[in-house]
């Protein structure tokens, strides 16, 4: 565990906030807004990593997941409340940053069309199906074999816009700390921390895959994954539609499309590898029946559990001390809720859903 630090400075000399957070990807910028919203004063502490999973994200909100096409998880329930969250924000910067839009979803081969055969006609899938499907329009530029759906109730969000946009709003608000954090200075006290001068009642980390080295949270079993996407050129298809089949195609204007992603367990470094490259460009090659040109790369690593789900919570033994993390791909829709639930849990002791719930998490080890 950290070492305390004895801190010369007087206390009348520390800057006095409610929350310290560490990390400003979609959990921590979400977490600040939402305990802002609530009267809590808030400092987040962000070193601006181009690499961090939200800033290279599709960001996607996709209703039906995975090779067995099942409704994504709390869908009834996160779904709407992410959709309006991201517009009200956009809505407070005077600037769109959801947009609905459908998916037109290719199977990969029969086995899978069979299972969404299964599927397609039961009631609970029956909103997010599209009427009419109009798919067959991309014939021309797609290979559409076996078949296909047109999913609807999806869309898409400018994770990187937002970012930015509450990135500056916080550093007009002086609760931005632009830097590296560095845990060897963090002193833990009774019930508050001091860090480089700033005292909180609690620390939040929402620091994303870096959360695998925090000594605090050893006991997590993070599964990281590496996602590698490329920013591609095509003439003429229409980018009415975000576009899967085993990839993502989501069409950014002018003919620019933003495909992804692959899924790297081994490889957690920043870097964009030929094997990504590979994988994305032979993909594309049996997707699309016209050239595209590659006009750039990127790169992020996912913070992921085993559980799959996120986690939240303090710590058992240091309440001063918490954690948002663990939101994955499927991020985008998942973060505005418990960004939320979170907030409310800090500030009225409201209780976390347990299958979020850090407390729940037996195999968290003492520190």
């Amino acid at each position: 565990m950290f070492d305390a630090l004895n801190l010369s400075m007087h206390e009348a000399d520390l800057m006095k906030v409610d929350y310290l957070i560490v990390g400003q990807g979609l959990a921590g910028t979400l977490l600040a807004h939402f305990l802002r919203q609530g009267g809590q004063k808030v400092v987040v502490v962000d070193d601006g990593n181009p690499c961090a999973a939200s800033k290279v994200t599709l960001g996607l909100m996709n209703p039906i997941m995975g090779r067995k096409m099942k409704k994504a998880w709390k869908v009834e329930t996160i779904y709407p409340f992410a959709k309006k969250t991201y517009q009200a924000i956009g809505d407070h910067f005077g600037e769109p940053l959801y947009f609905s839009k459908n998916i037109l979803r290719i199977f990969l081969d029969e086995k899978q069309k069979k299972i969404w055969s299964e599927k397609e006609n039961l009631p609970e899938y029956k909103p997010y199906i599209a009427v009419p499907q109009q798919g067959q329009i991309y014939e021309p530029w797609l290979d559409l074999s076996p078949g296909w759906v047109e999913i609807t109730q999806s869309g898409h969000v400018l994770v990187n816009r937002l970012l930015s946009l509450y990135r500056s709003h916080l550093a007009e608000n002086q609760a931005l700390v632009q830097e590296q954090f560095t845990p060897a200075q963090l002193q833990l006290r009774q019930d508050r921390v001091v860090w480089q001068g700033i005292e909180a009642r609690k620390i939040i980390f929402c620091e994303g895959h870096k959360a695998r080295e925090n000594p605090f949270f050893a006991g997590l079993h993070f599964a990281a994954t590496k996602g590698e996407t490329l920013t591609i050129k095509v003439q003429a298809l229409p980018e009415e539609r975000i576009i899967h089949k085993g990839i993502f195609l989501l069409p950014l204007g002018q003919g620019l499309f933003k495909v992804g992603a692959t899924h790297n367990w081994n490889d957690l470094t920043e870097t964009f590898t030929d094997a990504g490259k590979n994988e994305l460009v032979a993909k594309l090659e049996s997707l699309l029946k016209v050239p595209f040109e590659i006009v750039a790369y990127q790169v992020g690593v996912r913070p992921t559990l085993i559980t799959r789900k996120p986690v939240l919570g303090l710590h058992p033994e240091h309440p001063q001390v918490g954690i948002f993390n663990g939101l994955g791909s499927k991020g985008v829709s998942r973060a505005p809720f418990f960004a939320w639930q979170f907030a409310a849990f800090l500030q009225n002791q409201t209780p976390l859903d347990p299958e979020v719930d850090l407390e729940q998490l037996r195999w968290l080890k003492p520190s």
